[in-house]
């Protein structure tokens, strides 16, 4: 297998009652208009081109109680009908804007178990289970605003107790929620998918309105890149299947892969594939859709005369494979491979694929290796860089600049996504190949119109688990730095926010390591600059003052209204030795359900909790290295609640929900040491911070091999599992995506 990681102050007060702030995150639909339980909202993805669905397996654990998804539906119809119901819903929204959903399995973690928001390997970004809900809740989405982050973004629970009594039904309820997750709110129109009451109709499609909102959150799909400049529709135009044809290039021991995307119904993709010297044997193009889209495609092999020499079609199946072996003589020229829809493919006509070739009898690939590289989605790599991929698991630094753009006078100047509006949207993908290695950008804000926000949000994502952790700063059209307030920092993802946009006026960003030194200091990542996103409210939950004889503090959150919560913990000091600082959060029964550490100045984030109803502790400690003592430390907690102002969504499911009193407060915060009964006095419950560190992150890696085995490879491989990919695979997470990336200590703390 290769070994890869993958991708994706002063004194404590009492706060005063906060004022709900409404993110509409938890959206539920219900079976009869009588009963309203859903709030408007949406989900912002980062790469809404390259998501994935997974269908959770009876038994995974939503919220303390055990899915039966497939015991559900499998009463209401068989499985591939009922499945292909809630493809169809998924589709539809799919082929109207740049999107793409791919069906991948789903290793039946519990839901919101620590991880990446997008491209974590153990199960798809949206999952799809069934639990009983109250009410008469036909299923919830769980949506997402800019500051959320883990992996509740976008999951769909069903209601089991929901009296489904047609596919017909089961359909209107997947296409609204299918459009939540993609960023639509509640329309007032009768005649939308997006209505608040159920509407069975069965060629229910969105309306105008709909399309147009879904485009402004995820762009509208546009040709490939492969018809940039001109369209691959015919023989003559076909896009080249490229490889290095120099004496210490190519060989054929390693697939090529190739991208596209069939955009419109009519749209069809030609490729060419040069001969390779000195072969004859098996040669076989694959078309991979499972995991990239529901594309329903056809592939047919022809001749450097034009004659088909096979052909293969998935039949109107969504999301189906294909793959056609010939025998290559070394006498033919070259080879067209054509790709388009299948003639009973309906809606599902459109989607992304790769086009995998493979010269058999040379290929040293398992298709174990093939299937991870293609699910990292490199399709800007070239074949020189993705046969180091293959061969030594080995991420190449992406677009190198040797450093030309480490100044803000040679930034890197970003041209707008074309499929959104005109200054919207931004992005780029590079890497930090060394200790000194900065890359500046600048880009130009759009004309906002009056009712925009003007805020800039910048997302900077390592690629791969264990990657770069990354700073970012933003500079005025002058060179001036303005305010950047962290949004978002944890599992390698950092987004931050700047407001007050001055309408077609030049900003610069610059980004570089956040670490001096160490695993985590150099890597690739991907930006995106945002002009589109909404500026995320936080509320202070408490604050304090930590000293040398006071390390232990914190409070209580009483939870009324079931809700989605944001942790971020804030802390600054005036000494210069390292400070460990940690929050955790422990339910009413002492259970840990969060920990967050950082380092004394830091702005660290947690993943977005479900909390239901009930008293939660919150802990904030500090320890310093070796015991010594702290010095004064000034921190606080923020937080986001994404409250749908409904009541109780998860509960007694033979209780009707009250409807809760609009003039009480979805929390409450009590000062620590809580007036309520806290079973969490004892110091047992809570833990060592330094001990989530390695045994001294603080030292050289580059003076000290024993704090980096891979400068000295004579040390005992379970220091470094990459020295021995035959090691137990609970050693890297990376080599069997069933295992939870948090069990390496080192990730645990610092990614998540």
């Amino acid at each position: 297998m290769l070994n890869l990681d993958s991708i994706f102050r002063p004194g404590i007060r009492k706060c005063a009652r906060r004022k709900r702030t409404r993110f509409n995150t938890v959206s539920s639909e219900v079976l009869e208009p009588r009963t309203l339980l859903s709030a408007s909202g949406g989900t912002t993805w980062a790469d809404a081109s390259n998501l994935t669905v997974s269908f959770a397996p009876d038994g995974t654990e939503v919220v303390g109680q055990n899915s039966n998804l497939f015991a559900k539906l499998d009463a209401l119809a068989p499985r591939n009908e009922w499945q292909q119901t809630a493809f169809r819903a998924f589709q539809t929204w799919a082929t109207e804007a740049d999107v793409n959903i791919g069906v991948v399995a789903d290793g039946g973690q519990a839901f919101g178990t620590i991880g990446a928001t997008q491209g974590d390997l153990r199960f798809g970004d949206i999952r799809l289970a069934a639990v009983p809900l109250a009410g008469d809740v036909a299923a919830l989405s769980i949506s997402n605003d800019v500051a959320m982050s883990g992996t509740w973004v976008g999951d769909i629970v069903i209601n089991s107790d929901a009296d489904f009594t047609s596919l017909d039904q089961f359909y209107a309820v997947m296409l609204h929620e299918a459009g939540h997750v993609l960023g639509l709110e509640h329309s007032d129109d009768p005649s939308s998918p997006m209505f608040a009451s159920l509407n069975a109709d069965p060629e229910l499609q969105p309306t105008t309105a709909d399309i147009s909102d879904l485009r402004l959150s995820n762009g509208s799909r546009t040709a490939d890149a492969n018809e940039a400049r001109r369209a691959n529709d015919t023989v003559k135009r076909a896009t080249r299947i490229k490889y290095s044809a120099t004496s210490s290039g190519y060989e054929g021991l390693t697939p090529l892969l190739s991208y596209g995307d069939i955009t419109t119904e009519e749209d069809v993709d030609n490729f060419f594939l040069p001969t390779l010297s000195n072969y004859n044997g098996p040669l076989t193009f694959s078309l991979r859709t499972e995991g990239f889209s529901l594309l329903s495609a056809r592939i047919t092999v022809l001749d450097d005369r034009g004659r088909i020499i096979a052909s293969q079609s998935s039949g109107g199946q969504p999301g189906e494979d294909l793959s056609v072996t010939i025998h290559h003589d070394e006498d033919e020229s070259e080879y067209i491979v054509r790709v388009e829809s299948d003639p009973l493919a309906g809606v599902f006509a459109v989607g992304s694929f790769a086009l995998v070739t493979t010269f058999e009898t040379r290929n040293q690939v398992s298709t174990e290796t093939l299937n991870e590289v293609l699910r990292l989605r490199y399709d800007f790599l070239e074949e020189e860089e993705r046969r180091v991929l293959f061969e030594t698991g080995a991420e190449p630094t992406f677009f190198d600049d040797l450093h030309l753009d480490d100044t803000l006078a040679t930034a890197t100047g970003l041209k707008s996504q074309p499929h959104f509006a005109e200054f919207r949207e931004y992005e780029a993908t590079a890497g930090i190949s060394d200790l000194t290695d900065v890359d500046f950008y600048s880009m130009k804000a759009p004309d906002f119109n009056d009712n925009d926000s003007r805020v800039m949000t910048v997302s900077v994502q390592a690629t791969r688990i264990g990657g770069l952790l990354a700073d970012v700063a933003v500079f005025d059209r002058s060179g001036v730095p303005v305010d950047a307030r962290v949004v978002t920092n944890n599992a390698g993802t950092l987004t931050v926010q700047v407001s007050g946009i001055e309408s077609k006026k030049a900003y610069f960003v610059r980004v570089s390591s956040s670490q001096s030194a160490g695993r985590f200091a150099t890597g690739n990542y991907r930006l995106s600059v945002s002009f589109n996103q909404p500026e995320v409210e936080r509320k202070l939950l408490s604050a304090g003052q930590f000293s040398a004889v006071d390390g232990i503090q914190g409070f209580a959150l009483n939870i009324n209204q079931t809700q989605l919560f944001h942790l971020a913990l804030n802390s600054s000091t005036a000494g210069t030795e390292p400070v460990a600082v940690q929050l955790s959060i422990y339910n009413g029964q002492g259970k840990l359900l969060q920990k967050v550490v950082a380092l004394a100045g830091d702005t660290r984030t947690g993943q977005t909790l479900l909390l239901t109803t009930g008293t939660y502790y919150v802990r904030v400690q500090a320890i310093g290295r070796n015991d010594q003592p702290v010095p004064q430390i000034d921190w606080s907690v923020e937080g986001t609640t994404m409250t749908d102002p409904v009541g109780p969504i998860l509960g007694d499911p033979t209780v009707e929900p009250p409807f809760p009193d609009p003039a009480m407060d979805p929390i409450d915060i009590v000062e620590w040491p809580a007036v309520i009964d806290d079973p969490l006095v004892d110091d047992p419950l809570l833990s060592d911070p330094w001990s989530e560190f390695p045994e001294d992150p603080f030292l050289d890696p580059a003076t000290d091999p024993a704090t980096d085995p891979a400068l000295d490879p004579t040390l005992d491989p379970t220091l470094d599992p990459t020295l021995d990919p035959t090691l137990d695979p609970t050693l890297d997470p990376t080599l069997d995506p069933a295992i939870d990336p948090t069990l390496d200590p080192f990730l645990g703390w610092y990614w998540f």
